[in-house]
């Protein structure tokens, strides 16, 4: 039996040229919910792609915005300071999903389990088709 990690590999490696990680991200996000585990694996693999070596698949795994990769903002700012040193190119987007994480949790209450960026940024769901 295949693996959702597999098939999220695959999918990478046999990209269109040129296509943005935004684009694949978007599709992984939209798969989540379409998964029996909704999408379990799925964030487990992203998570094991932000701890990686491959800046294409970190990329991809910072792309997806429909939760936060990790329970607590702490671990979060560390993974990230580990991403952005490494690849500072990545810098902007880390940046980015810590300011979600802030504006969606008030500072005096940082660490909460995985929460939908969607709840309080309405601006950034996908368009459907």
């Amino acid at each position: 039996m295949i693996t959702v990690s597999e098939v999220m590999t695959y999918l990478v490696e046999n990209r269109a040229a040129g296509l943005p990680a935004a684009s694949l991200a978007e599709v992984f996000d939209r798969l989540t919910w379409c998964l029996s585990d909704n999408g379990g694996e799925m964030l487990r693999v992203r998570k094991d792609w932000l701890e990686c070596d491959d800046p294409v698949k970190i990329e991809v795994a910072l792309g997806m915005s429909e939760t936060f990769p990790y329970e607590t903002r702490e671990e979060m700012v560390a993974k990230f300071d580990r991403i952005a040193d490494r690849w500072p190119r990545l810098t902007g987007r880390c940046d980015k999903i810590i300011r979600m994480w802030d504006q969606q949790f008030p500072a005096r209450s940082r660490t909460h389990p995985e929460q939908s960026v969607y709840n309080s940024h309405p601006e950034i769901l996908p368009t459907m088709l």
